[in-house]
């Protein structure tokens, strides 16, 4: 899971069952798309791609989770 979502997957996982979510509601409850939904549904999943799990500290290749950093020390 990590390899495919990176470190912060939770929130990357998250956030794309959310956009999933917000993209087939409408087509659920039988109205037509309008240009919100797609706004949100875009928001929705940047948002989760870009928030940091609650175990990961720093950023980009330099990231650790908690267990690594306990590992290190």
């Amino acid at each position: 899971m990590k390899k495919l979502l990176g470190k912060n997957w939770q929130t990357t996982l998250v956030g794309l069952l959310a956009a999933v979510y917000f993209a087939i509601e409408p087509v659920i409850s039988g109205d037509a798309y309008t240009w919100h939904d797609l706004v949100k549904v875009a928001l929705t999943a940047i948002f989760g791609y870009v928030a940091k799990s609650h175990n990961v500290t720093g950023v980009g290749e330099e990231a650790k989770t908690t267990n690594e950093i306990k590992k290190e020390s």
